[in-house]
Parts: C-alpha cells; structure tokens; sequence
C-alpha cells in the first residue's frame, strides 16, 4: 500500500473534481451531460494554463470565451457552456468553497432573440410528409411524430410501444419530456396514428422506433438521417435537421391560431419565451395585428 503524502495540489485537485460532482448532480439527461462537457473543457482550459479551477479569475474565463470565439463557436454555443460554468461557481460560492464567484460580472456574449435555424413553411412541411410516406412506414410515422407533435428528437428516441393509450377519447403518445417536467399525454391526430399503426404492424412491445435494418432503439443520429433523407426526397434545399423539426411544429402552430399558453404546454416548456425564439414567421406581414384591427373597426 502506497503510504506517502498526497500532494497539496492533488488535493486540491480533489476538490475541484468533487465541486464539479456537486454540480452536476443536481440535473438529469440530457443536461447533465451537456454540464458534464462543458466542464470538462473548462477544467481542461484551466490545467493549460496551470490554474485550479476554483482559484480561476474572471480574466481566465473571459480568455476562454475570446478563444472559443476565435475557434467559430456561436454566441449560443459559448453561453451554453458558460451556463454550466457559472452554476459551478455560483454552487462553489454558496458551498463556501470559494469567497468571490468569477463570473458574477463576467460579460457574455449577445445571443440574437430569434434563432438562426432552418424551418419548413407549410406547404414544405406537407411535401415532406408526402415523401416521407413514399420513403417506407418507418419514415413516415418518424416524420409524423416530429414535425405534427413537435417533440424533442431524444423524447422521440425514448418512445416505446407501451407509450401508445387513450384518453379522453383520444388515442395518445405519451411523451416523457427531457426539460421542464412537463411530461403528459399527447394526442395522435389520425395521419400520426394511423402512420404508427402501419410501422408496428403487429409490434406491441419493445422502443416505438427502431434503426432502420436493426433490431434496436432509434438514436438522433438516425433520426437525423432521416430527416436529411426526406427532405432531399421532396426536393428542399435546405439544411432541415432533427430540432428544425420542432422549430416548424412552433411556426405552423402559431399561424393556425394557436395560443402561446396552449403552445408552452404542448412543447413541454416552462417558459413561453423559447415559443418566440422559435417563431420562424415573427416579421410575415400577413400575421401584422393591423389587419385584425381594421378587421375589427371596419366590420362593426
């Protein structure tokens, strides 16, 4: 048995990694992986430049952030990581494992309201299905879930057989959500019904989706896949991926008149702000409020 003293930087090392534990056990899939790497990068940034990470100043991090910059990282992919870097100092301050939290004055970097992300407009989206239902059963009753219910791609890797019921006389979904622990029965309208039945045929047990030629659970990378399959299928030059999905389920939801609460609840979120984020149609003339105004003075 090794009997010498552990260094008091191993030591401190020690504590670092057990702050991080401490952190990070407080979140569940997916977040805690996303934390978990965002971390990881930090914690390594700090050893490149021979500082612990709880001794790290603002400078430090704010050099992290220019080379992150530098590296083509979006301004949303730098904050995502400093999400997890802040709670790691916030948590450590609270902890009293350190006195002052770095990043309390840190400046980050401006994200814009609306996402930059690729949607479908409505007459896309129906092209898509009507290529999709050509492509195979699998592919059509994938397509259906995602861009006619707007889940999360992981959320639609998650489903199985068992999650298919009734409720309220509808025949529902339901969808366990990875954020917001909104998790709830969805309705199947009759396309995304009728398109599982035919996928599952006689199936009644086991994930709701498989790998295409394979006799285990759907991944996002598949899912993906897919989704790049399709579009190219319904001739979209566009660069349509799994959240694109999502973003498309949120436009086409609000141009058919739904309203923000109902949406919230649908997406599974706890703050309706992300519904504006993902509105691909904020600045389409058509949906002005002027146009119900006049509507409204003039037909009275």
């Amino acid at each position: 048995m090794n009997t010498d003293l552990a260094r008091p930087e191993d030591l401190r090392l020690d504590v670092d990694e057990m702050a991080a534990s401490k952190f990070l056990i407080r979140y569940k899939e997916p977040t805690v992986s996303g934390y978990r790497l965002s971390l990881r990068q930090w914690f390594q940034f700090c050893a490149s430049h021979n500082v612990r990470p709880l001794e790290a100043e603002r400078a430090y991090i704010e050099v992290w952030m220019r080379e992150m910059e530098a590296k083509g990282l979006m301004a949303s992919t730098i904050n995502g990581k400093l999400n997890a870097v802040c709670g790691f100092y916030r948590l450590a301050k609270i902890d009293r494992l350190i006195v002052d939290d770095p990043t309390e004055h840190l400046r980050r970097p401006s994200v814009p309201q609306e996402s930059r992300r690729q949607g479908l407009t409505r007459a896309e989206a129906l092209r898509c299905l009507d290529a999709a239902q050509e492509a195979g059963p699998l592919e059509h009753a994938l397509w259906c879930v995602m861009v006619l219910l707007g889940p999360r791609v992981g959320e639609v890797c998650r489903l199985d057989c068992e999650s298919l019921g009734r409720e309220g006389g509808y025949l529902t979904i339901y969808m366990s959500r990875e954020k917001g622990n909104r998790s709830a029965a969805v309705p199947l309208v009759p396309r995304c019904s009728w398109a599982i039945d035919m996928y599952l045929g006689t199936r009644k047990t086991g994930p709701l989706f498989l790998k295409p030629r394979k006799e285990e659970r759907i991944d996002p990378i598949s899912c993906n896949r897919i989704v790049k399959r399709v579009t190219k299928l319904a001739g979209i030059d566009k660069n349509i991926t799994n959240h694109s999905l999502r973003h498309t389920f949120v436009t086409a939801a609000l141009n058919a008149g739904a309203s923000v609460r109902d949406l919230t609840n649908a997406m599974g979120y706890a703050d309706a702000r992300q519904i504006t984020r993902y509105d691909r149609d904020k600045a389409n003339l058509a949906r002005h409020s002027t146009h119900l105004v006049s509507a409204f003075i003039e037909g009275s």
